[in-house]
């Protein structure tokens, strides 16, 4: 799978929760306008920075409530937020490296 494909499938199963919660066209508005000032590195620090929030939220209140020795919940938190943190702290020495830190 290439890049494209990934964001594609990425992309759909995005939609398709986001249908799920309600999710209206004015809040995906709102966001596009929030990214459409940022250059591509701002963009994807941005977006890392969302979805780690959302992981870390979503983490915390999972892991109130949970007590299963082996959940694929649980499972799956730990890997976003082991690729996220490892992509944003890439990001971060890119960042700098390039003297673009603010």
């Amino acid at each position: 799978m290439n890049a494209v494909d990934a964001l594609n499938l990425t992309i759909a199963r995005t939609d398709a929760t986001a249908d799920l919660y309600g999710v209206t066209p004015a809040e995906l508005d709102a966001g596009a306008k929030t990214l459409a000032g940022l250059d591509w590195q701002e963009r994807n620090a941005f977006a890392a920075s969302s979805v780690l929030g959302t992981i870390v939220a979503i983490a915390g209140e999972h892991q109130a409530e949970c007590r299963r020795p082996d959940c694929r919940t649980c499972d799956a938190v730990r890997s976003g937020l082991a690729t996220t943190l490892a992509g944003l702290r890439t990001l971060k020495r890119e960042t700098i490296d390039r003297g673009r830190a603010r």
